[in-house]
């Protein structure tokens, strides 16, 4: 018979893999990101698409062509006011 404390062990050591797998790919750079929300957008599934290009947007907050994209994903998913907020911060305004 397994000790309790080997037990609570095993299932703490478990679940906490379990969890640890569930949550998005911080590893991911902000490029491989975006080709991810390029490929879900192709495929029509635009929530999705939405989180990723997020995802690369959080390490790369300034480049043009990720809000550019994140304004086309808006734009297709319907939510005009988020894609010209993306369109605005995409096309640099000069001094």
């Amino acid at each position: 018979m397994i000790p309790v404390t080997l037990r609570k062990l095993a299932l703490t050591l478990l679940f906490s893999g379990i969890i640890s797998g569930c949550g998005p790919d911080t590893d991911l750079s902000s490029e491989a990101h975006a080709e991810r929300a390029q490929q879900l957008l192709d495929e029509g599934k635009l929530k999705p698409a939405i989180l990723e290009i997020k995802n690369a947007l959080r390490t790369e907050p300034t480049n043009a062509e990720l809000r550019w994209l994140a304004g086309t994903i808006y734009l297709e998913a319907g939510e005009n006011a988020a894609a010209e907020k993306e369109f605005a911060k995409a096309i640099p305004v000069p001094p």
